[in-house]
């Protein structure tokens, strides 16, 4: 058994990427066990502290685990103690944010959504779905989704127009007139800024396109080179819903593979 503690903005959150630490945790401390631990997670996020959840994985291999079709229930203090066999400070591993980073640049590369990680979402929100077969991809891209639904924010509108805006002001305000386009966050922001309030036609288009620029899509590899997101699985999948061949990726270092 084993209680992680996060901090807001230390990587990927516990809930993304639960099975990713729970793997590492079987593989560091308890390598001779022939199941995996049980998880409980605890996350602090802008001072709130969001309880004890825990998560209960399945075997899949050696070290490996599945992704459980719906996380587990939050625990009481008592349910937990009862759970670990003694009391737990729940202000054990509180984060301390380190010291402001130093504005700098932020690299861009085109990406084919098509070949983008699958998103770990398992319907939430419903409207998500679980998984998105190749045969799925490509059918959305011969016939794209443009109009939007009204389910949830990320199917609100066209991704398609949202997407190539966002392309747009980057290749027109970038530092380097490459495919991976480099933006200095003081100076280029605002132009990129005005210029998707200019090319947009409705204020969610506007919205998506800025998020792709200010909030980034960042797929990444574990160690073991299996794909995930650090940031965009639901803007992903509404692509991948909407057909949407190009978008913008956050490429973090000069010649890094995501």
């Amino acid at each position: 058994m084993t209680v992680v503690t996060q901090g807001d903005r230390e990587g990927t959150s516990l809930t993304n990427a639960a099975e990713h630490y729970a793997e590492e945790v079987w593989r560091r401390l308890c390598p001779d066990e022939a199941e995996p631990p049980l998880f409980i997670a605890h996350q602090l996020l802008n001072e709130r502290d969001l309880g004890f959840q825990q998560f209960r994985f399945v075997a899949a291999g050696r070290h490996t685990v599945q992704r459980p079709v719906r996380w587990g229930p939050r625990l009481s203090p008592t349910e937990l103690e009862h759970l670990v066999g003694g009391p737990v400070d729940p202000s054990r591993g509180k984060y301390t944010p380190p010291p402001p980073a130093v504005e700098g640049r932020q690299r861009f590369a085109v990406a084919l959504v098509i070949t983008l990680p699958r998103p770990d979402l398992h319907g939430e929100p419903q409207c998500m779905p679980a998984s998105t077969s190749w045969g799925q991809r490509l059918a959305r891209q011969v016939a794209p989704r443009r109009q939007g639904r009204t389910c949830c924010w990320y199917h609100r509108g066209d991704w398609n127009a949202a997407s190539a805006i966002a392309i747009q002001a980057i290749a027109r305000t970038a530092a380097t007139p490459l495919r991976q386009g480099y933006l200095e966050a003081d100076e280029q922001l605002p132009a990129v800024s005005t210029f998707i309030g200019q090319a947009a036609p409705d204020p969610w288009t506007r919205d998506a396109a800025t998020s792709l620029v200010l909030d980034p899509i960042q797929p990444s590899r574990d160690d073991h080179g299996r794909r995930f997101y650090v940031n965009g699985r639901h803007r992903s999948q509404a692509m991948l819903d909407a057909g949407v061949r190009r978008t913008h990726w956050d490429w973090p270092e000069p010649g890094g593979e995501q």
